[in-house]
């Protein structure tokens, strides 16, 4: 009926170690929520300053399969591919984007989403975001960002500088300098 020195200890410590895991548990989904709702301020506040998210610029070091380097990437409106300079190959821009949200990113990072600005027609919000997971077709309409966003607008008012986003791929960030 008794149970031994030993016997307690052992429950004691299945006890903790379940305590401790539920609370890391917890404890990932609120800081993942947190860095959601992060994100989504700073892109509504960015929006209620009159911001026109005209142009997002990326560069990147990637070849294309003309042989052309392609150096900047254009999302006009946050919809459509633009091609800047000497790029054609349209096709190999969005093979890379493809293989990098699909295979790269979700092993590494779990909260990555694309922006629109399309209306997203169960809020009142003027944009749309969705996850990858949930629509991971890149189709030219939109780019993945990271949740750890840091934008800021250049002097002309209508192009949206991305200065961070997780770390990764630095040869696609434009940096202040460029605007």
């Amino acid at each position: 009926m008794f149970r031994s020195k030993g016997q307690a200890s052992l429950i004691d410590i299945l006890i903790l170690a379940t305590a401790i895991s539920i609370f890391l548990i917890y404890g990932t989904f609120l800081t993942s929520n947190l860095q959601i709702s992060m994100f989504q301020q700073s892109f509504e506040s960015i929006y209620s300053q009159g911001v026109v998210v005209n142009v997002l610029n990326f560069y990147t070091d990637y070849n294309g399969a003309d042989g052309k380097q392609i150096r900047n990437i254009s999302f006009n409106d946050l919809v459509g591919l633009y091609y800047c300079g000497a790029i054609t190959d349209k096709n190999a821009i969005e093979s890379k984007l493809s293989d990098i949200v699909r295979n790269e990113v979700p092993q590494k990072y779990s909260f990555i989403y694309y922006i629109t600005n399309t209306p997203d027609p169960n809020t009142d919000t003027p944009y749309n975001i969705t996850a990858w997971n949930k629509q991971p077709s890149v189709c030219g309409k939109a780019i993945a960002l990271a949740s750890y966003m840091n934008a800021f607008a250049c002097p002309d008012g209508n192009t949206i500088v991305v200065t961070h986003v997780f770390g990764m791929w630095p040869e696609w960030v434009s940096y202040p300098e460029r605007c």
